[in-house]
């Protein structure tokens, strides 16, 4: 998802440091969804466009697997990383959702990353904007998320239907959404991280 991509380009564009070895690129680790899901192909490929597209780092993929949207699997896959790669060559940890984002801590945190040192320190983006991410950024262990309106997604789809049920014309005087194509409602995300965190209070 091209705002994962955009959270971890502020990020290293504000912390330098975080280019470990100071290459201008961006090494990472990605943890997948569910084989062959539109999700995890989408958020998988936008969000390494957009580091692509952003000119200020070239995105190098270290290694990624499938953890099927759960935080055990990316523990588990998390933490086969590290020990195959180490925590020196990886700069980031992009995450198709928060669970998995949330198993890559505890991995980092069990390999003493992630637990408020600053020089002892990941970056990991997941999406979703679920309440453990939220938990998770005000301990400062990862650096964003990305809100996925669950509720509009929801309403929408209940509105389309009544409309259809109905015979009315599927668009924005009978769903209250803008409608492409008299099928398509598109519900904007949103970047979560802690700075807007701080402009929301």
């Amino acid at each position: 998802m091209a705002l994962s991509g955009e959270i971890i380009v502020d990020y290293f564009k504000n912390h330098p440091e975080a280019d470990k070895n100071h290459d201008g690129k961006i090494q990472f680790v990605m943890l997948k969804g569910e084989n062959g899901h539109q999700d995890m192909i989408a958020r998988s490929k936008f969000s390494v466009e957009t580091i692509e597209n952003s000119g200020a780092f070239k995105p190098v993929e270290l290694a990624s697997a499938l953890a099927n949207w759960d935080k055990f699997q990316a523990m588990t896959i998390m933490n086969a990383f590290i020990m195959s790669i180490g925590t020196d060559d990886i700069e980031a940890v992009i995450a198709n959702n928060d669970e998995m984002a949330l198993g890559a801590v505890e991995a980092l945190k069990a390999n003493d990353f992630n637990k408020g040192d600053k020089e002892f320190f990941i970056p990991v983006v997941g999406v979703d904007g679920n309440a453990g991410a939220i938990d998770a950024m005000n301990r400062n262990e990862i650096i964003g998320t990305v809100f996925q309106n669950a509720e509009a997604q929801g309403s929408a789809a209940v509105k389309i239907a009544i409309s259809a049920a109905k015979n009315l014309p599927v668009d924005k005087n009978n769903t209250g959404f803008a409608v492409e194509n008299q099928k398509y409602i598109w519900i904007p995300y949103e970047k979560v991280t802690p700075e807007i965190l701080k402009e929301g209070e």
